[in-house]
């Protein structure tokens, strides 16, 4: 577990969290702010923060909230959680059907993959759309499944499919 400020001297704090994540993603990392910023917060746990909360958190409620961002809950103020929430409700049946699992061992790329797989798209349609060779997507399946402890893509598909489901009900 990690806390990080949203704004640090060299770089902006999201970054260095990415950098962090992509070395070690099962880190939790919790973002600091000094002032409110709502938008800078959202982006942060787009981009993967477990929370975001003001430096000005008591001190004394601080272990509570790490034992439970190391339980898997998200460490957001409740301005934040409106917020999170009002955009879910904005977001269309397709969005709803792309939604991922907040924290995921998989990458960006291997999760657009595995969403065309869910599609229906053969191995050749994803090459092309996502301009690959065949074998770049061959790996990132391999990757997934490995990831996932699956041994077949419709193993996998079918994970996604309850996955999400389970979210919509």
């Amino acid at each position: 577990m990690m806390l990080v400020a949203l704004s640090l001297p060299d770089r902006g704090g999201c970054e260095a969290m990415c950098e962090m994540l992509t070395i070690s993603p099962q880190l939790h990392v919790i973002m600091l702010g000094v002032e409110p910023d709502e938008g800078a917060q959202v982006h942060a746990l787009r981009r993967g923060a477990a929370g975001c909360l003001s430096k000005a958190i008591d001190l004394e409620i601080l272990p509570r909230v790490l034992r439970g961002v190391r339980a898997g809950e998200a460490a957001v103020t409740r301005a934040i959680a409106t917020r999170v929430l009002e955009q879910v409700r904005m977001l269309d049946r397709a969005e709803l059907d792309r939604l991922r699992p907040v924290r995921s061992s998989l990458t960006q790329r291997e999760w657009e993959v595995l969403d065309l797989l869910v599609e229906g798209t053969t191995t050749g349609e994803i090459a092309k759309q996502l301009g690959v060779s065949l074998a770049t997507v061959r790996s990132h399946v391999k990757h997934v499944l490995g990831k996932l402890h699956m041994h077949s893509r419709d193993e996998a598909i079918r994970y996604v499919e309850r996955v999400r489901h389970a979210s919509r009900t």
